[in-house]
């Protein structure tokens, strides 16, 4: 069984301590220690070369992109897996990338449903955990805008294409946000115009645990 974790950040100048990459980085570890059997994949958007879809239609015949294998090879892989992790920054509205790849995506599928008949999507029932993330202070208000303006959109977008976008909490129905703790998280330096952001982990894990467990118990119940 394969999980794929697709940090949709495009901060290429944090790279590997970008938190979405290191939020995937610990979604793998928890994982191998529940189950070593499960393949951990992380797909980190800053690093593909997405190009924005054109809406021409030639993906109608092959269902891939003929002008991108960036994207097919991601798509492939996207469809060849059994459980999704979205982990989804909040810098602008959405990641331009993970909104390049969702176009593509839903342009390929429309296309099949056209020419399919019956058709089933190959992310029909599959398990997936949405989490976002950002800069401002942990507060009611702060989570309920991180679920209104990134998880909710996202969730929409997922459901559509088939996925089963798992339950966190009554509340929280589509997935976990999490910001800073307060304002002496953000620093700043004179290395960066960004400041560094700082992340009690502790409390990350604790709070994507469930979720983790959800997909973890999804998937093991289709191996059984």
């Amino acid at each position: 069984m394969k999980i794929l974790c697709i940090s949709a950040s495009n901060s290429a100048n944090m790279g590997e301590n970008s938190t979405s990459v290191r939020v995937c980085n610990l979604i793998k570890k928890i994982i191998g220690a529940k189950d070593p059997d499960i393949e951990v994949e992380t797909i980190q958007l800053m690093k593909e070369k997405i190009n924005f879809c054109l809406l021409c239609g030639d993906c109608y015949e092959d269902s891939e992109c003929p002008y991108d294998q960036a994207f097919n090879s991601l798509y492939s892989k996207l469809k060849n897996s059994d459980a999704y992790f979205w982990v989804i920054p909040h810098y602008a509205p959405l990641p331009s990338k993970l909104l390049a790849l969702f176009e593509k995506m839903n342009e390929i599928l429309y296309c099949d449903l056209i020419k399919i008949p019956h058709f089933l999507s190959p992310f029909e029932d599959k398990p997936a955990a949405i989490i976002a993330h950002g800069d401002m202070v942990e507060s009611t208000d702060t989570l309920k805008y991180y679920h209104e303006a990134v998880i909710k959109p996202v969730a929409n977008t997922l459901t559509s294409f088939g996925f089963d976008v798992v339950k966190y909490s009554d509340e929280y129905p589509n997935g976990i946000a999490f910001g800073i703790m307060d304002e002496s998280c953000v620093r700043y330096n004179d290395v960066s115009v960004f400041p560094e952001i700082v992340h009690n982990w502790d409390i990350i894990e604790e709070r994507i645990y469930p979720l983790i467990s959800e997909i973890v118990s999804s998937i093991s119940t289709l191996s059984a």
